[in-house]
């Protein structure tokens, strides 16, 4: 039973990513996600301009890669100071 959940997961999984933290000490996700049979680099900031309980809690924006290293998505600049709350999961 537990080959066939594992299974169904892994066709049902849409794409991976990982906690960071960039040199500033801004704390972000930065992934994959697999469109049409590609992958796509991918990062994600707290939203910081969120006013009401309807708008998302994060943003997320396709990465391009450092230097040519497809491992490495890199962030955007962020469109406001940091701060010091952790990313809410």
């Amino acid at each position: 039973m537990a080959t066939q959940t594992t299974k169904k997961w892994d066709r049902e999984e849409i794409g991976v990513g990982w906690t960071r933290e960039s040199a500033k000490g801004e704390k972000y996700l930065s992934g994959v996600f697999k469109v049409d049979g590609k992958d796509v680099p991918w990062v994600a900031y707290k939203n910081r301009f969120k006013k009401a309980g309807n708008q998302p809690d994060l943003r997320f924006y396709k990465s391009q890669p450092k230097g040519g290293s497809a491992a490495a998505p890199t962030a955007p600049a962020p469109a406001a100071p940091a701060e010091s709350d952790d990313i809410a999961f």
